[in-house]
Formats: structure tokens, sequence, C-alpha cells
């Protein structure tokens, strides 16, 4: 018997705004998120982030924030909102590293401590 891929994970997607489905749809460019709080920007891009992982296997992502309770309290909040749990090969959340199953990884950065971006060597 034929066992489903962990990527095969479908689920219908309710945009909060405008703004939000055109940023998913917008490419895989790199693209400036600018919103005033609560408006959906961490949502519609942590989904265009697993959306562009998942499609391009082995890449690597790094979400950076400006400071370590940011990422905590809302950029790693909603990765695990959004991500399926069979999606993730390994976790490291005291070095903020998620792998996922495809070969990708994603760095979750904060530059409230000096030196951050070295983890990225």
């Amino acid at each position: 018997m034929a066992t489903a891929s962990p990527l095969a994970d479908t689920r219908t997607i309710r945009w909060a705004n405008d703004q939000q489905e055109w940023l998913f749809c917008s490419g895989p460019q790199p693209t400036l998120v600018v919103g005033g709080f609560d408006s959906a920007k961490t949502y519609g891009a942590v989904l265009k982030l697993l959306y562009l992982l998942i499609s391009y296997p082995k890449s690597r992502a790094v979400v950076v924030r400006a400071t370590a309770a940011q990422t905590r309290k809302t950029t790693a909040q909603t990765f695990d909102l959004i991500c399926p749990p069979n999606l993730i090969a390994r976790r490291n959340d005291q070095e903020g590293i998620i792998d996922l199953v495809n070969g990708s990884r994603i760095y979750f950065i904060h530059l409230d401590k000096q030196g951050p971006l070295r983890v990225l060597r």
C-alpha cells in the first residue's frame, strides 16, 4: 500500500485581506511586508515561506526579527500553527533551526544579541 507524501497536505486558504493574497501570489522574489498590528503579515509571510521551501527542496531560508521575544511570540507561533508536524524532520529551538523532510532548512534569527548571523556561515 502506498503512503501519502508528507508534502501532500492540502488546505483551503481564507485570505485575511487582499494584501495577504498578493504577498503569497507575488512570486519567489524578496518582498517587503509592511502593515499595522495584527494585519496578518506574519501569517502570509510564513505561508509563502513554507510553500517555497516545499516547492524547492534543500532550500535555505532565514527569518529575522529584532528580538528573541518577537521571534517566539509571533513568527515561531505562527509557523507552528501553519506547518503540518509531518513536514518537520528535525527541530532545534535552542539554535532556532528547523529542518523539513525534503531537506530544506529554516533559521529563526533575532538581532538582540551580538553576532546572530554567524549561524549562516
